[in-house]
């Protein structure tokens, strides 16, 4: 027999005796419930490759194990278990996959020697103290690290990790410093994440050439962003920063390949950073959201943006200037309560899809649509914009959402190319005081309508043909002259 299974075995107390089975190569005994104590047998199945235990709420411990042909060992939810299994010797030479996970009563693991491991995952161990100490500090071979939700563990020793392709340590709570890796070099490392090490402060130099996404979200304290050596980040796909409320800047840095960039809810964060030759030209997402002390941001070349979110970027004073003024691919564009936020130059905006301009007190006049033309536009917003007076004329053929409250200045309704909105779904004008009339539109599959408290208006819009056939909802409160 190679393969033993015994899952879900909810009277089994004690693992029996094995030891007869002498070419067993795969053992796994999981949501074993009553499962107290294992037989020493266990601890010598010389060609045991797979052993996994899982969801044995009652183990409390395992025999010594001198299994030296193991290549995974899987222990998770074993909530008494309250050491790690002894290890022969400490010596686990085959052992390529070790994961330790919501054993919540283990505080730590023995000295191992594991020269072949690839992949280690520490996770969501409380009481876990200290990572374990690895023989000679070897571990070359390792492919993937992941000690996440381990939140007592303070510090990792340094390691050589010339083969590391992913290193994620979010969630340690009380971890204090990065490990100190052996020359700085992660040269094959692609994914980086720190999420929630709220006392992490610094991440010392590394060489990043190969990382294609890097995590520092609500890193309370870190205090700069990691030094990276040459500044190259050439195969970069996503970078998030959000919620690092101390870091000031950002280092100049080459992005070549960036696609997603989240630097949202950075309040101590002054500049945009600064990008070599100004060049994102295969950034798709861009999110500046609640980064209240950034001013401005330089000129880029965004020709693969898809979606630009600039909302409650309160000192921002002028929009990004885009080359060539091209945006030909963006489809979503929020810069709502930009209260500093004057202009927007013309641009190109073909592809667009959602455009929310609300709250933005300062914005003294609608951006100018290159051609006019928003024939893809399904949702507007423009509510609270009080300083803006009128629209340009617009082509919105495809719209199904007009929200156009809490304007106090606008006199006229957009002037529409052809006049006609015949997707329109909902439309709201609550609250412009100012607004006189509203052209005869076609609104035939038109749901919500809300022409409350326009003070000024004075009749209801003509509809083309008189059809509102799909109307759910009309409210037409305190309009006095209509």
């Amino acid at each position: 027999m190679k393969v033993l299974n015994i899952d879900s075995c909810g009277f089994l107390a004690r693992m029996p005796d094995i030891s007869g089975l002498l070419n067993l190569e795969e053992l796994s005994f999981q949501y074993c419930e009553n499962l107290i104590t294992m037989d020493d047998s266990v601890g010598l199945l010389g060609k045991l490759k797979i052993l996994r235990v899982g969801s044995c709420k009652k183990l409390k411990s395992f025999p010594p194990l001198k299994l030296v042909s193991l290549e995974e060992l899987n222990l998770s939810y074993c909530d008494s278990l309250e050491s790690f299994p002894h290890v022969v010797d400490g010596l686990l030479n085959k052992l390529q996959t070790l994961s330790v996970k919501n054993c919540n009563t283990i505080r730590s693991i023995p000295p191992l020697k594991m020269a072949s491991l690839e992949e280690l995952n520490l996770l969501y161990c409380d009481s876990l103290e200290c990572f374990p100490l690895v023989v000679d500090g070897l571990l070359e071979k390792l492919k993937i690290l992941r000690v996440i939700g381990c939140s007592n563990i303070k510090s990792i020793p340094p390691f050589k990790l010339t083969s590391l392709e992913e290193l994620d340590l979010s969630y340690c709570n009380s971890l204090t410093s990065f490990p100190a890796i052996v020359d700085g070099f992660l040269g094959k490392l692609k994914l980086l994440s720190v999420r929630y090490c709220c006392k992490l402060k610094n991440i010392p130099p590394l060489k990043l050439a190969a990382l294609e996404q890097l995590d520092l979200s609500y890193c309370d304290s870190l205090e700069s962003f990691p030094p990276v050596v040459d500044g190259l980040l050439g195969k970069l796909k996503i970078l998030k920063v959000f919620c690092c409320n101390s870091i000031i800047s950002i280092p100049r840095l080459k992005l070549d390949s960036l696609k997603e960039l989240h630097l949202s809810y950075c309040d101590s964060l002054e500049n945009f950073p600064p990008v070599m030759n100004g060049l994102l030209k295969k950034l798709q997402f861009l999110s500046i959201k609640s980064c209240s002390n950034i001013k401005s941001i330089p000129p880029l070349q965004l020709t693969s943006l898809e979606e630009l979110d600039l909302s409650n970027c309160q000192s921002l004073e002028s929009f990004p200037p885009v080359v060539d003024q091209l945006l030909e691919n963006l489809k979503f564009l929020s810069i709502r309560y930009c209260h500093k936020l004057r202009i927007i130059p013309p641009l190109k905006l073909d592809s667009l899809e959602l455009l929310d301009i609300s709250y933005c007190d300062s914005l003294e006049s609608f951006p100018t649509v290159v051609d006019g033309f928003l024939g893809k536009l399904r949702v507007l917003s423009v509510k609270g914009c009080n300083k803006l007076k009128s629209f340009p004329p617009l082509k919105l053929a495809s719209l199904e959402v007009l929200d156009l409250s809490y304007y106090d200045n606008i006199e006229s309704f957009p002037l529409l190319v052809d006049g006609f909105m015949d997707k329109l779904q909902f439309l709201s004008v609550i609250y412009c005081r100012k607004l006189r009339s509203i052209p005869p539109l076609k609104l035939g599959l038109l749901e919500h309508f809300d022409l409350s408290y326009c003070d000024s208006l004075m009749s209801f819009p003509m509809v083309v043909d008189g059809m509102l056939e799909r109307l759910r909802i009309l409210r037409v409160i305190s309009c006095n002259r209509s």
